[in-house]
């Protein structure tokens, strides 16, 4: 067994998504997406490009996954998963935040390998992050789960395997719960810690990140995506618009 692969079955207690050691792969995590807004994180390299295509299994027709773009504070990139696959290939590698919002719930088996290597026996931090004040939809590159607050190995927390460094007075995290009505929970870092020390991020789950401190914006799901039905529909309404125009010439 390889250090990682060891690694991974020393953390499975606390993992709330089952992660499991294959043959071929470091392992697999089945993730549990609820009807509605899901924020989530690719957990693993699928070795392949990370596109939607290799990445997801088939989920339920109508599911979208949006991409979000910290320098305008909106959803850039929407794909749509249809009978004929995804509306547009998005890359999605480890890291990469994204809302999935599904028309059902159901249960995706992501596969393939921990992107940052195990070295001298543990994970290192990726790179600290040095880009500009905002809002970013983030998640761990390794498939850790926790209190964002938890010391996860080292001294290092799960906020510092994500964002590369410790977290700044002023800083915030939004995470997703829509168990008892859709809503965001924020949590707030100040001269004492966490205000919600508590708060839980699951493998595959991402989380929306203020960096720098002050009013850097609100996080917010992007617009549903059509039902298939409706989809469908809307051709037909065009259809029969064309047909009409065509017939009063």
């Amino acid at each position: 067994m390889k250090p990682y692969q060891k690694y991974l079955c020393v953390f499975v207690p606390v993992v709330v998504w089952l992660l499991s050691v294959s043959t071929a792969h470091a392992g697999y995590v089945n993730y549990i997406f609820k009807s509605g807004g899901n924020l989530f994180n690719n957990p693993l390299d699928d070795g392949a490009g990370n596109d939607l295509n290799t990445v997801f299994t088939p989920p339920p027709i109508g599911t979208a996954v949006s991409l979000w773009n910290a320098g305008t504070q909106s959803y850039a990139q929407t794909s749509i998963y249809k009978a004929s696959g995804w509306t547009v290939d998005l890359t999605i590698a480890p890291g990469t935040g994204m809302v999935v919002t599904a028309p059902s719930s159901f249960t995706g088996t992501f596969v393939g390998n921990i992107e940052i290597p195990y070295s001298n026996g543990s994970f290192p931090l990726p790179p600290a992050f040095s880009g500009p004040n905002g809002i970013y939809l983030w998640g761990c590159e390794i498939p850790f789960s926790g209190t964002i607050s938890q010391n996860i190995e080292n001294g290092y927390t799960l906020f510092d395997y994500i964002v590369g460094r410790d977290p700044q007075v002023g800083e915030k995290i939004w995470t997703y719960n829509d168990s008892n009505g859709p809503g965001f929970v924020e949590d707030d870092y100040t001269a004492t810690g966490w205000s919600n020390p508590n708060q839980t991020l699951a493998v595959g789950e991402s989380a929306f990140f203020q960096i720098g401190s002050g009013n850097q914006g609100t996080p917010y799901l992007p617009a549903a995506a059509p039902e298939p039905t409706t989809l469908a529909l809307l051709g037909l309404g065009g259809l029969v618009t064309l047909i009409t125009a065509r017939r009063r010439k």
